[in-house]
Order: C-alpha cells, then structure tokens, then sequence
C-alpha cells in the first residue's frame, strides 16, 4: 500500500481558505468556493464549484493539531492537485529531533513574563498544558501553535532553573529570542545551542566570525540584536540532518527586524506599542514592491535611507512573510529543505545590514 503523502500534515488552517481560492482562480476561468464545511466529527469539505465540475476536497482536523487531506468526489486528479497545492504552500514540516536545554538562573517574574509572552504576544499559540507539582517544586506548561508544534517549559521554583523542550521550529525559536534579547549573556546564548544540538559550539569563535562579517555594523547593532543574530551563527555550526531548517533563519530575520527599528530610532521616529513596521509600508501593486509611505511625523531623513529602508522590508517581506506566522501580515508557511539555502538568507541578510550600514553611516546614522 503506498504511503499517504497528505495524510498528519502541520498545516496553518486558519490560511486553508485563502490557499484554496488562490488555486482556484488560477485554475479555473470562472468558480465559485465554498467555505469548509464541517461535516461531522472531524470531517470537513470544501467544494468548488468551476467550469461546469464539482471539485471536492475532504479534511480531516486531527484532535493532535495536525490535518489530513482526502481528494474525493468525480475528478480526483483536479482535487489531488489542490491537495499538493495547500501541502507545497502551507506545510510547515516537523522535524523528528527533539531537545533540550537548561537556563539558570531564572528569576521566577522572568518566567512569568514568559509564559505571558506565549500567551498574549504570539498570534495562533495555545496553552494546553498548566501543572503544578508541589513536591517536586516545579511548575509545568506546554503550548501549541496554529501549525502544530509544541513546547513544554519546566520552571524549578527552589533553584531557579527553566528547562525548555521542543523541537527546533516555531515556538523553539520564538523562546530563544526572547531569552536571548532580554534575559541572558551572549555566552549563554551559544551554550544554549551547544547544548540542545550537542555539539561543542565556542561563544568567543561566534563573536569573532561575527565581528568580520560586520565590520560596520557590529557596534551599530546592540548587545541584545547581536546575541539573537548569534543563534543563527551558531545554528551554521551544525550538520545535522533536518526536514525544515526554517528556524535556523528566524534569529536572523528578527535580527534584521531590529537592525531596520533601530534606523527608524535613528532617525527620529519610535513605534508605539501598536504599531508595526509594516504599518509605515504600502504595497505598490504596479512594481509589486513595498514602499515606504513617509506618514506625517514618520518621515525619513534623506533618499538614501529610505531606499535601504525600502531594500531591507522588502527581502524581510519575502523570506519572513512566506516562512513564519507573523502578527502584523497575513502569511502563509513554506519549508526550507536544505541547510545551504538556510546558510544562504543568513549570509544574505548579514551582507545586507552591513551594506546598509556603511552607507547609511555617511549620510544619518551613528558609526
């Protein structure tokens, strides 16, 4: 019997609709889509009604978070291209390794601004899991988030100790950020790494290499962006075969996501808590670019800035946009299969802040 190649799939589901009727109105002249439908138990359909066919396709919501899809009805070959359309587009593949590392010491109000952070602050994440164990003086939380995977967070009262477990995917990376920027030494950030992977990685080697790559930028960044951008650097350190190396580039685009807050400082302007980047840009549908508006008290310095500006979004757009469910863009969620291309937009993303930089440097920003 062949293998079910739809069959447990970690699907955003929230982006099945859009998905389902952008391959409709590419494929067909003229169609009508339904919603999905619930059907019973955990049986949903959706049907397309399009050059004169019914098309129909089931899904399956599995209690685990994950969705399998059926091609049903008379035209199967036209349903089983719609299910490899949403698995090629929205599948955010697991990985089979999980691991673990350890943070110590944690201030017990630092690991309830945590748990508070997975809350309130990450779009698409539930908490399904709150124990307390009185005994063993340790509290025990796991959250889930919109495409499947999970993270179970283990807080030791009496010593201080936070014990993180998961796979390296969405939340992995999310929480590593975090600790990262507010709460732990660049040391520690490398250690953390060494420790999950369980390979030897040295934090003085990461912020030599570091250090050359960025020769201008390097000061411009901060501590706190500097010890995410390490995560990635130190992610390139291992040769460990993966399904997804998406999270390998996520410290990286955050990184970049501070590197271009960080111009907007510069230059006078400050986001309030509500406001994002994305809300400065403008979709311009002729070029099929973002540019920046210069809203009134949001305006930048000179041309040169906001064409950086302008270059910086638009590549954190593209990679960022199609890669992680981000709060302030409706996304959808591809998969990055080989660890070269993962070493590519990190490459990348480093030249781009450094170039940015050393022009930026002559014309309105700090050396």
């Amino acid at each position: 019997m062949s293998k079910n190649i739809f069959k447990a799939l970690n699907l955003d589901r929230e982006k099945l609709p859009v998905i389902i009727n952008e391959f409709a109105q590419k494929r067909f002249s003229s169609c009508e889509v339904s919603d999905i439908e619930h059907i019973n138990g955990t049986l949903h359909r959706c049907t397309i009604q399009a050059d004169y066919k019914t098309i129909l396709l089931d899904l399956y919501y599995l209690e685990n978070g994950k969705t399998t899809l059926r091609p049903s009805g008379q035209h199967m070959d036209i349903s089983t291209e719609l299910a490899a359309h949403i698995k090629g587009n929205i599948q955010f593949a697991a990985t089979d390794r999980t691991g673990d590392y350890s943070v110590c010491p944690l201030e017990e109000e630092e690991f309830d601004f945590i748990i508070a952070f997975l809350e309130e602050g990450l779009e698409g994440v539930k908490k399904i899991t709150e124990s307390h164990h009185e005994e063993q003086k340790y509290v025990l939380y796991q959250f889930q988030s919109s495409i499947a995977d999970k993270i179970t967070l283990k807080y030791y009262k009496t010593t201080s100790r936070l014990q993180i477990q998961g796979k390296p995917m969405y939340l992995y990376q999310e929480v590593t950020c975090l600790l990262a920027k507010d709460f732990q030494k660049f040391d520690e950030v490398i250690k953390n790494q060494s420790e999950f992977f369980s390979i030897e990685i040295k934090p003085e080697e990461i912020r030599e290499e570091m250090q050359e790559l960025l020769p201008s930028a390097y000061n411009y960044l901060g501590e706190n962006q500097r010890k995410i951008l390490s995560v990635s650097l130190a992610l390139q350190k291992i040769d460990i075969p993966l399904e997804d190396y998406s999270s390998f580039v996520f410290p990286a685009l955050k990184t970049l996501e501070g590197f271009m807050k960080q111009i907007l400082t510069s230059n006078g302007i400050r986001l309030s808590k509500k406001e994002t980047i994305g809300d400065l840009f403008g979709y311009n549908g002729i070029t099929a670019r973002h540019v920046y508006l210069s809203k009134e008290g949001k305006e930048l310095k000179d041309g040169v800035t906001k064409t950086w500006m302008e270059t910086l979004y638009n590549y954190y757009v593209k990679e960022r946009h199609s890669l992680f469910h981000v709060e302030d863009m409706d996304v959808f969620t591809r998969i990055i299969e080989s660890k070269q291309e993962a070493d590519r937009i990190i490459s990348k993303i480093i030249d781009m802040m450094e170039k940015a930089h050393e022009e930026l440097s002559k014309v309105s920003l700090p050396s």
